[in-house]
């Protein structure tokens, strides 16, 4: 203490550098050029992912649904192979499990993918039917 003044304790300097902006950029060069050698190294390319466990492959989607399909009755599975896809969801019919046969209030009869769809299906029958037809022009468009 100085008379009566008081005096602010000195500032206490941290031992450890900061990093300057040249060495943040010559870190930044060096992990960018660490990367582009470790990209071209190998002359292998790399192996094609996996399909992961909701995405099958072609034969074996197209198996699961033929599958499905069988537990239903030659009639039944004709209208849904025509039919092809769920008015809700836009799955294919069978993806997920067998077809589930819903009776619609206008006396038509449509297939739905899961038991989620069936009450969505039934409250508005001319909807489901639009959007039946939908879905087939679209399959038509893609062909």
């Amino acid at each position: 203490m100085i008379g009566n003044r008081l005096m602010a304790p000195p500032v206490v300097r941290s031992r450890r550098p900061v990093m300057s902006i040249r060495m943040v950029v010559r870190l930044s060069s060096l992990v960018l050029v660490a990367s582009l050698v470790g990209c071209g190294g190998s002359s292998s390319a790399p192996a094609p992912a996996k399909p992961s466990g909701d995405v099958a492959p072609k034969e074996e989607r197209s198996k699961k649904i033929a599958d499905a399909l069988a537990h239903l009755s030659p009639e039944d599975r004709k209208l849904a192979e025509e039919q092809k896809y769920c008015p809700e969801s836009g799955h294919l019919l069978g993806s997920m499990d067998t077809p589930i046969k819903v009776d619609l209030k206008n006396g038509k009869t449509v297939f739905v993918c899961c038991t989620g769809c069936v009450a969505d299906a039934e409250k508005d029958p001319e909807g489901t039917l639009k959007k039946i037809a939908d879905l087939k022009a679209k399959e038509g468009e893609k062909k």
